[in-house]
């Protein structure tokens, strides 16, 4: 008989990053059909389980979560210049959302600034992941 091993709280939540990272570097959250299907597809777990697992490993719905890689991404853009040759609207298009407005207000609500705003201040460096994903649960969608 197999038993199961058991995980700290602290080792199911690095796991759980270390499978937001992998989601991450396929940058297919960054289409505007991406589901539950394609994240269960790429960390390798059955989607049923996934939007329970999120919650209680991370904290998060799937659509904070979505929301989480979107804007890393966004800030990595922002970082690399994205906004100096192209609108706020082609950066919100190239994470995934579907609009400027709804792009911006949530960038703010996580950053504390709007994308032309974080854009102009210094060089920020990309935030941890834990700290994106409390900003993440505290948002209201």
């Amino acid at each position: 008989m197999v038993k199961r091993q058991k995980f700290s709280k602290a080792e199911k939540e690095d796991r759980w990053l270390e499978f937001l990272q992998r989601v991450y570097f396929s940058k297919s959250f960054t289409s505007t059909n991406f589901n539950t299907i394609d994240f269960s597809k790429i960390i390798g777990i059955p989607s049923g389980n996934l939007i329970v697992q999120l919650r209680e490993n991370l904290g998060l719905s799937f659509i904070k979560c979505k929301i989480a890689l979107r804007i890393y991404y966004a800030i990595q853009c922002i970082n690399e210049g994205y906004l100096t040759l192209h609108t706020v609207e082609g950066l919100a298009n190239e994470c995934g959302f579907t609009s400027r407005s709804r792009f911006s207000v949530v960038f703010k609500a996580v950053t504390d600034f709007t994308p032309k705003e974080y854009a102009e201040h210094p060089k920020h460096t990309l935030p941890k992941w834990r700290d994106l994903i409390a900003k993440c649960q505290a948002l209201s969608v």
